[in-house]
């Protein structure tokens, strides 16, 4: 179904609150399918990360936090490890397929939407955030690797 938003602002003196309208198109056309086969998936969750994982699927994880944070807690499988705010500069650190899976790990998700977000504005359309990033990883009770541990 397509979902089609229009504002409408009164001309005469702007002040007017704006009308939205919703029209919907349960039309099957072949322009929406098209669209919606170009998607590209930017989130995953970490039970869907860790069936990867388990399952033994080649991936590429970049762990985006600091470095205190990544000496604290870090997943086994990391391939990775730079600070989302410096991610800009370490491009020449990643692999050169700009095809390749990477999915995009922190603390909660938020910084990896970012990095995945800087990753596709420099070529890499296969970037993804994995959402709730090591807390939801650990909620889960998937193993992690902590300082001590290593």
């Amino acid at each position: 179904m397509t979902r089609t938003l229009t504002f409408f602002i009164c001309g005469l003196c702007g002040l007017c609150a704006p009308f939205l309208i919703v029209g919907c198109n349960s039309g099957n056309d072949q322009a929406n399918n098209e669209t919606q086969a170009e998607e590209k998936m930017t989130q995953i969750s970490v039970s869907l990360l860790h069936q990867m994982v388990e399952s033994n699927q080649k991936l590429f994880l970049l762990d985006v936090r600091t470095e205190p944070e990544f000496d604290d807690t870090r997943l086994s499988f990391t391939d990775l490890r730079i600070s989302y705010d410096s991610l800009k500069d370490a491009l020449d650190q990643l692999p050169e397929d700009k095809a390749i899976y990477i999915y995009c790990f922190c603390r909660s998700g938020r910084r990896s939407d970012i990095a995945a977000e800087i990753l596709r504005q420099n070529g890499y359309i296969n970037a993804i955030n994995v959402t709730g990033g090591i807390i939801a990883w650990g909620d889960a009770g998937y193993n992690v690797v902590r300082g001590s541990d290593q």
